[in-house]
């Protein structure tokens, strides 16, 4: 009993805690395994005795996408900004690389500089909010005034001082499956 709570003492509860979900998890993982292994000494088995070999199932991955194709025209840009006048042109500009202009907005967050107006003026959608909301209440609320979320498969949040790259939608969502679509000077081309 000493033994025991030295440890626990010792370690303390979040190491043994922790240690515990990584052998339950190690554990998991084990089973997996130990299936795949049966299946294929079942097909050997069979083939000794004559039979033919089972073609061999795929093993489904857990985290696999299922195909959703992602298209700059389905991905929505949302900036909050509040007085950012000197740096939303350049953002604009950046997020014009991935997505259509008309699906950039921009919500100002009660900004007492020429925010909105340079946004307008760049062509993008813009909400002016008062009082000011901070960050993610003008986030929220750009959200539910432009209904992103119901138009757009996906809803991408910037900084006004956030210049993605341009193959950001590649290399940001990887876990999607992208087809980009490439602006040349005969038009879009498919790559």
């Amino acid at each position: 009993m000493i033994v025991l709570l030295s440890i626990f003492l010792v370690l303390g509860v979040s190491t043994i805690f922790w240690s515990v979900a990584g052998l339950v998890r190690l554990a998991g993982e084990e089973s997996w395994r130990v299936k795949g292994l049966s299946s294929r000494i079942r097909g050997w088995i069979a083939l000794l005795r004559g039979g033919t070999l089972p073609i061999p199932r795929r093993p489904r991955a857990r985290h696999r996408a299922k195909g959703v194709r992602l298209y700059p025209a389905n991905v929505a840009v949302l900036v909050a900004a509040h007085n950012e006048a000197l740096v939303i042109r350049e953002t604009i500009l950046a997020a014009s690389a991935l997505v259509p202009r008309r699906n950039i907005h921009v919500v100002s967050d009660m900004s007492t500089d020429d925010t909105a107006a340079i946004a307008r003026a760049a062509g993008v959608k813009v909400l002016d909010l008062e009082p000011n909301r901070g960050k993610a209440g003008a986030l929220a609320a750009g959200i539910a005034h432009f209904d992103l979320c119901k138009r757009f498969k996906v809803v991408m949040l910037l900084d006004a001082d956030t210049r993605p790259t341009p193959d950001y939608l590649e290399t940001g969502c990887r876990c999607l499956t992208i087809r980009r679509w490439l602006p040349s000077r005969d038009g879009p081309n498919r790559s």
